[in-house]
């Protein structure tokens, strides 16, 4: 599961499934703004066909589930065509390997740079294997690495030439020892306290469903850093403190010295780089110009929870609030947690007096100004990211909402407001990517995912993600004014600058973290 660019053996007559599955990840987001909404906005929304992914990939396993009950049932199975005979090995008898390529092959110092001209060049469409998550690493090493190695570039030529700046993985193997090189790949953190794929089965579990449960950081000091692409992957000797900052997924850029054992002795690290959004224009209400114009963002609502009065009394103080504030506001963003639910264990889920509680909670609220609800962790929607946006059906009263005042969008969302271009999710990117790095506080993860330019730079491996080829719409393209977070303890933010301006003036991202408002309603 840690080798992100191995293919996978595909099921036979599975054609279908996978052109199916590669036309799916096509329509991931951003999408266009559906009918009604405002021109000025666009929601990163997943098409309905992704449910289709799901069917596609479940029935991957049938034949494999099949035959174990053909066995069981004591019959005999059809007899299996002769292995294919393995193609001669391209390594003397006897060779040391210091490393390993993609393919679990034995890559010496000598053939590993070699090896690089031998290859052919990526195609369009994969050769018949079923790829599932290397081409999400795949995809998001080729959006952010052009400009990791841009900014490499930047930072460090003057202190190597040209020639150090390596276009694989592989090729820094074959290095002169001492001699300082760049080479940009996806991280891999080999978390020592991790759960065991064997423990999770043993309880009956799912592991991304079991991991995304535990909130413990589940960081060591034993943990290892790896970089990989296509052609190999190569251990980074770097500070144990730095090791703590980082997780599995990042993109970076990397400038060392190749070290005896096929390790890279780090002296530097730099992310793709990021360049300002471009400044909005003046933003005004249409009620009273020249005032101030907002949008709000609650979390954590958790409306149709059992009439707790004390969270009664703290919804109906936020409803006066809103009214209050119409005239200034522009937008209300329920960024996850807006319907009480159950644990991801317990059996009762989402009940149906839930469901009411909570969608007259939301027309009050859209009847006052416009609403724009994300599901969130444990809501009725698909448990991976991107997540579908809560069907319009279960708010049956909040979609009657006049125009385009109520909306039911994905996670992450992403919108513009006059200008202003604003993008996030319900949080648990950030949850997750302080599970697996010390990283101080929920607005510092944040701030770093923007650094890294991208939401969620731990999916799929510790976070549940769908696969996609071609392109990860997870990749920050677009550098937003404003990236916010929700469910969390408090309200904290952080402000992120650009690497480089804007037509000659430098601006930046703020980083808001949402509080969950059943927890912290003030």
């Amino acid at each position: 599961l840690h080798r992100f660019f191995t293919p996978v053996a595909r099921p036979e007559n599975q054609d279908g499934a996978d052109a199916d599955a590669r036309a799916i990840a096509d329509e991931a987001l951003p999408a266009e703004s559906p009918p009604g909404s405002s021109p000025t906005e666009a929601a990163c929304a997943v098409s309905p066909g992704d449910a289709r992914a799901a069917v596609a990939f479940e029935s991957a396993a049938i034949p494999a589930l099949a035959a174990e009950a053909v066995l069981e049932a004591g019959a005999t199975p059809a007899p299996e065509a002769a292995p294919a005979e393995s193609p001669p090995s391209k390594f003397a008898p006897g060779e040391i390997a210091v490393g390993t390529d993609v393919l679990g092959l034995p890559t010496t110092v000598a053939a590993a740079a070699a090896a690089i001209e031998d290859q052919p060049a990526p195609s369009e469409e994969p050769p018949g294997d079923w790829l599932q998550y290397n081409g999400t690493y795949a995809a998001r090493l080729a959006q952010l690495g052009s400009s990791a190695l841009e900014h490499a570039r930047g930072l460090w030529s003057r202190r190597i030439p040209e020639t150090a700046f390596k276009r694989s993985v592989a090729s820094c193997l074959g290095a002169p020892p001492g001699r300082e090189v760049v080479v940009v790949g996806v991280v891999h953190k080999e978390l020592k306290r991790r759960a065991g794929v064997a423990e999770s089965v043993g309880r009956l579990v799912p592991a991304a469903m079991l991991e995304a449960s535990e909130a413990a950081n589940i960081c060591s000091d034993d943990d290892v850093l790896w970089l990989e692409d296509g052609s190999a992957r190569v251990r980074l000797e770097v500070a144990r403190e730095l090791i703590a900052r980082f997780a599995t997924g990042l993109v970076v850029a990397a400038l060392g010295c190749p070290a005896p054992g096929g390790a890279l002795r780090v002296a530097d690290l730099c992310f793709a780089c990021v360049r300002s959004a471009s400044p909005p224009r003046s933003v005004a209400t249409p009620a009273r110009a020249g005032a101030a114009a907002f949008v709000a963002f609650v979390s954590g609502l958790s409306l149709g929870g059992g009439g707790v009065s004390a969270h009664d009394d703290a919804f109906e103080r936020f409803v006066r609030f809103v009214s209050d504030s119409a005239p200034d506001l522009h937008l209300l963003i329920v960024c996850g947690g807006a319907i009480q639910c159950a644990s991801r264990g317990g059996a009762a889920g989402v009940g149906r007096d839930m469901l009411a509680a909570a969608d007259e909670g939301l027309a009050r609220l859209a009847a006052i100004v416009p609403v724009r609800v994300l599901p969130g962790d444990g809501e009725p929607t698909n448990l991976t990211l991107p997540q579908l946006p809560l069907h319009p059906s279960l708010l049956p009263r909040a979609r009657r909402a006049p125009g385009a005042a109520f909306r039911c969008v994905g996670n992450p969302y992403a919108g513009e407001v006059d200008g202003v271009r604003i993008l996030g999710h319900s949080g648990q990117p950030v949850r997750d990517l302080l599970r697996c790095a010390r990283l101080g506080s929920p607005a510092d993860a944040l701030a770093a995912c923007m650094h890294a330019r991208h939401l969620a730079p731990t999916a799929p491996d510790t976070l549940p993600a769908r696969p996609f080829h071609g392109r990860d719409p997870l990749v920050i393209a677009d550098t937003p004014h404003l990236l916010f977070s929700g469910g969390h303890d408090e309200a904290s933010w952080r402000w992120r600058p650009a690497a480089e301006g804007h037509g000659g003036a430098v601006g930046g991202t703020l980083c808001l973290c949402v509080p969950a408002f059943a927890t912290r309603p003030a």
